[in-house]
């Protein structure tokens, strides 16, 4: 009000682009309206007074805001003037704001981002000695690398960054930071270490929303693969965040298909297909970012039989869409992500198929090995393995009671404590009990395991002819 006041159109467009940045930081999507005013605004302003970093910016707002509504060919030529009039003032601050802002525009909503960009930004923050841009570099050059699954090289971001950012008391940073360290120890396959951190991050004091938003996915996902019960709760927050907080494209599309696969291993059909299937129209806008793109189409695949999706695009899921599920192990091994391997390993030969078993057992991904058991990655590709254990098998070696069988059969079919509790009209400490008895009756050290030996003992009954 004070620079209107004054007619001083230049610092008044330099205020609008600070609050541009201020809102867009929490990127709340109720404020879209107020963003995109901003961004016209500050642009009208500062354009009479010529070329300058802040127009620069003002440019980049414009371009973010253009590709928030799809209106992505415009939003690139606001893209390259951005960049043009940052580099020809040869203002370092703004060329290093508007390369991270510019990747992270096509990043979040259509396009895969360069990591090239995010790194030159990053060493131009350190050179400015910018803490704030610097940490902020950190993090997006480390969150695009894990988009794009190179984990090595998010893995070497993400320690100097944790360094950096401890080392400057700069909390917000640090958290996001973990967050997207327990996105990549999921993807490692070091599930422990993935649950602690993103508990972590839930419990630190006022977390980012996309702090929040990833570490729900991560806990949703771990959780729906276990087959525990509270991997829903996780993964409604994280879509709710992803609709009304994280404004992004790519943070619904990663929910959705996460959502599509805790339904599909329950055997939940309808709601399984119906979360991949908007997974994949949202991805349809997402062709240029082949990763996101492909892992819709992939879970579209794998939950509804559809592969309309499929682009003939390169990644280990078009691989596997395409029938080439060898070539795809051979690629998620070589990048490092176990539980994807065993995916692609569910569509092999029975060589193939044992090692899946053999990995998913090792991470204790009970709900999704025993939906391989039950032939729901390919008709008739899964191993023969009886339905469940029977209660004349087991009582006799192991002492089991009825309702202990009855619990050890649900188990079986993957289904979480809560649901066994719903289903045989029981609560679930008495569930939880029923299972601790269990484990000790078998010698199994987890509840996976005693499904196995309860499995392995009914192929070995004389019953089993029938």
């Amino acid at each position: 009000e004070l620079w209107e006041k004054a007619g001083e159109t230049r610092l008044k467009g330099i205020n609008r682009l600070a609050r541009f940045e201020l809102l867009q930081t929490a990127l709340y999507r109720r404020d879209d309206k107020d963003l995109l005013h901003l961004a016209q605004e500050a642009l009208r302003l500062l354009e009479p007074h010529g070329p300058s970093g802040e127009l620069a910016k003002a440019c980049m707002s414009l371009s973010f805001m253009l590709t928030m509504h799809d209106a992505f060919d415009e939003a690139e030529r606001w893209h390259q003037r951005a960049v043009d009039v940052a580099e020809a003032v040869g203002d370092s601050d703004a060329i290093g704001h508007v390369l991270i802002q510019g990747e992270l525009r096509k990043h979040a909503f259509y396009a895969e981002p360069r990591l090239e960009a995010a790194n030159r930004a990053l060493r131009i923050a350190l050179d400015q000695r910018d803490d704030r841009r610097a940490a902020q570099a950190y993090f997006y050059s480390t969150m695009f690398a894990v988009a794009s699954f190179e984990l090595n090289a998010a893995e070497r971001s993400i320690a100097d960054g944790l360094d950096f950012a401890e080392s400057r008391d700069l909390e917000v940073s640090r958290i996001q930071l973990l967050a997207l360290h327990a996105r990549i120890a999921l993807a490692r396959g070091n599930w422990s270490a993935a649950e602690v951190t993103a508990q972590e991050v839930k419990a630190s004091r006022e977390p980012p929303a996309i702090a929040r938003s990833m570490a729900n996915q991560v806990l949703g996902s771990l959780y729906a693969r276990k087959g525990e019960g509270h991997g829903t709760q996780h993964l409604e927050q994280a879509l709710q965040l992803s609709t009304s907080q994280v404004a992004t494209r790519v943070s619904r599309v990663n929910t959705l298909v996460r959502i599509a696969e805790l339904q599909w291993p329950k055997g939940k059909a309808e709601r399984a297909q119906a979360s991949a299937r908007r997974a994949l129209a949202e991805a349809q806008y997402m062709k240029r970012h082949p990763w996101a793109h492909a892992q819709a189409a992939f879970w579209s695949w794998l939950v509804c039989g559809d592969s309309a999706g499929l682009e003939g695009g390169h990644t280990p899921f078009d691989l596997q869409i395409a029938g080439n599920w060898r070539t795809a192990a051979t690629t998620w091994n070589r990048l490092g992500l176990l539980y994807e391997r065993a995916l692609a390993l569910a569509h092999g030969d029975s060589a193939a198929r044992r090692q899946a078993v053999v990995i998913l057992t090792r991470l204790e991904a009970c709900a999704t090995l025993m939906r391989h058991e039950e032939s729901v990655f390919r008709a008739g590709s899964a191993l023969p393995v009886p339905r469940g254990p029977r209660s004349s098998t087991l009582n006799s070696p192991y002492g089991l009671t009825q309702p202990e069988t009855q619990v050890l059969t649900l188990l079986g079919q993957g289904l979480p404590y809560s649901e066994i509790a719903v289903h045989l009209s029981r609560s679930d400490k008495t569930v939880e009990h029923h299972v601790s008895s269990i484990l000790s009756k078998l010698g199994a050290r987890n509840r996976l395991e005693a499904v196995r030996i309860a499995r392995l003992l009914e192929q070995s009954s004389p019953d089993t002819t029938k």
